[in-house]
């Protein structure tokens, strides 16, 4: 068993059906964590995924269950934190009195255990249940964790030209591939010519298939470039409609879970996306068509997202283990 007084454990998993949003975020902090000086190690029972997102650089610890046995037998952290599609509170309740710190990052907020030191909800979608007055809570815009390259690209071109040239498609990994192809089939239906870029993890296609210039791109690569350069971004409704938001880049927000359904809810509401439910060649025809329409999105996103979510948080983890 591994024992450090400066070891932060991340509990995350990672597949094709729930994507690697989850994972990414962990290594916004991750990144962090290491700058601080403190050892980082990965727990999961998705093993192969998650090493695909994080490649060598971290140690990937492989549990069979979500028991607090199961994990402390392997590792036994100065902080643990849980970023679980579902289970996370349970574990956080398993965990608060074995580990010395517990921080837990939900997109699902059903409550917040008691004993848990952060809480961090990471979305726009407001927080309406009750948080323990002894929990430090971290939410909204503020706290969105992105990976700290994104820092390079805000503000190098957030300019709204009037021909939409250049598309990126980035709709989770790849486990969406319905979802693309109703996007790329769309697009060539409505004759738009210019250039689109997918990033598609998993999903493979041939080139020559439309009339516009398409480029697909396997792996996880953020593509934090190619959003800052591009006339507009389909995606789906959680990190990657975020890292636009953080590039001032209109998108089209197609929700991929009922998560994702809420939080488009509240971010076209404030006008800081178009909506990609329902007809999406209406969608993409307004899109592409209207400059004005795309003009007031990024004016109306302004600030929302600065990138300095996992920074702030990852500043507040530390002083737990400082403490």
């Amino acid at each position: 068993m591994r024992n450090s007084n400066s070891l932060i454990g991340f509990r995350v998993d990672a597949s094709d059906s729930i994507g690697f949003g989850h994972v990414v975020r962990c290594l916004a902090l991750a990144e962090y964590m290491l700058d601080y000086g403190h050892d980082v190690v990965f727990i999961t029972r998705d093993l192969d995924k998650v090493k695909r997102a994080t490649g060598d650089r971290y140690t990937i610890m492989e549990i069979e269950n979500d028991s607090a046995d199961s994990i402390l037998s392997k590792v036994h952290p100065r902080v643990m934190v849980i970023d679980l599609r579902e289970g996370g509170e349970q574990l956080s309740e398993e965990l608060v009195s074995r580990v010395s710190n517990v921080v837990l990052i939900s997109d699902f907020p059903r409550y917040v255990p008691p004993l848990i030191d952060i809480y961090c909800f990471p979305t726009f979608i407001p927080l309406d249940i009750e948080i323990p007055a002894s929990v430090k809570v971290f939410g909204g815009g503020k706290y969105i964790l992105l990976r700290r390259e994104i820092i390079n690209y805000i503000g190098r071109s957030s300019e709204v030209r009037k021909d939409v040239e250049n598309i990126t498609v980035i709709l989770g990994g790849g486990y969406r591939k319905r979802d693309e192809m109703e996007v790329l089939n769309t697009l060539d239906n409505i004759n738009y010519r210019g250039e689109v870029n997918l990033f598609s993890g998993i999903f493979s296609i041939k080139g020559g298939l439309y009339d516009f210039r398409l480029k697909v791109v396997k792996g996880f690569k953020i593509p934090y470039k190619e959003i800052s350069q591009s006339d507009l971004v389909i995606c789906g409704s959680g990190l990657s409609l975020f890292e636009t938001l953080a590039l001032k880049k209109p998108a089209i927000s197609i929700p991929g879970s009922r998560r994702e359904e809420e939080e488009v809810n509240v971010l076209s509401e404030m006008g800081y996306c178009f909506d990609g439910r329902g007809d999406i060649r209406h969608v993409l025809c307004e899109a592409i068509e209207c400059f004005e329409s795309r003009k007031k999105i990024v004016r109306n996103i302004e600030g929302a997202v600065d990138g300095k979510g996992a920074e702030r948080v990852a500043k507040a983890i530390d002083e737990l283990v400082g403490e």
